[in-house]
């Protein structure tokens, strides 16, 4: 049970008073979220530098077998892990965020918390 279980309206922290309607309600989309807030594509382009730049040292050092070419895994490796991370907490922060816009107010339900 969260602390929005017992919302009587989802988004509004209680009963709007008389006269107030609500006008739109939404939440983000976790991919835009992903690419405009926590700039997944601008992570993705430096590893991916990074991993070409291990590359190239280790053509210009010359390659003898798998071995060499570890650290442009690791690097890879770490970026991947690091855009997926990224993912996920835009995915975590759109699925817990709301907005809401009434005729008197707007309210703004965002954040991240996880349970004990």
């Amino acid at each position: 049970m969260t602390e929005h279980d017992v919302e009587p309206i989802p988004g509004l922290p209680g009963v709007p008073p008389p006269g107030e309607r609500i006008l739109w309600q939404g939440s983000p989309d976790w991919r835009v979220l992903a690419r405009t807030a926590f700039h997944t594509r601008l992570v993705a382009a430096y590893f991916a530098a990074l991993t070409l730049w291990a590359l190239a040292e280790a053509g210009r050092q010359g390659i003898d077998g798998p071995r060499d070419l570890v650290g442009a895994a690791m690097t890879a490796i770490v970026g991947l892990l690091g855009v997926a991370l990224l993912h996920l907490l835009a995915w975590g922060a759109a699925r817990t965020t709301l907005y809401t816009l009434t005729t008197r107010r707007v309210v703004l339900r965002i954040g991240m918390a996880l349970p004990k």
